[in-house]
């Protein structure tokens, strides 16, 4: 449950073009214990899950939905395409972000994909 709770989390971040420092600084941690949340390295509080549903505009139920049932399409290609970006080199990053201008048509594309 940890470990899903802690994909949720870095889901709804990155849908909302949150960096991990970005959540850390609006929930009063360190960036650092973002990532262990998310890794589920560190199991993440009642009372700080409340605080981080509140800045990733999610209610509770956001993150214990159905632990059983595999990440949607779209959440899982998101994630895997922010992945491959983090691989790339800093001239590469440059072409990426003139092609795709905005987080919207960065989902239509991973749309498009998905079919």
């Amino acid at each position: 449950m940890d470990a899903y709770v802690g994909r949720k989390i870095r889901t709804r971040r990155i849908q909302l073009g949150m960096s991990q420092d970005d959540l850390a600084k609006a929930i009063g941690v360190t960036y650092p214990q973002v990532y262990k949340y998310e890794k589920a390295i560190n199991r993440v509080s009642a009372g700080r899950l409340f605080e981080i549903a509140r800045v990733l505009t999610v209610p509770l139920s956001y993150f214990y939905d159905s632990p059983t049932n595999p990440m949607p399409k779209r959440d899982g290609a998101i994630l895997e395409l922010t992945d491959n970006v983090r691989r790339l080199q800093p001239a590469d990053i440059v072409k990426v972000k003139n092609a795709v201008m905005d987080r919207d048509t960065a989902f239509r594309l991973v749309d498009m994909q998905l079919g």
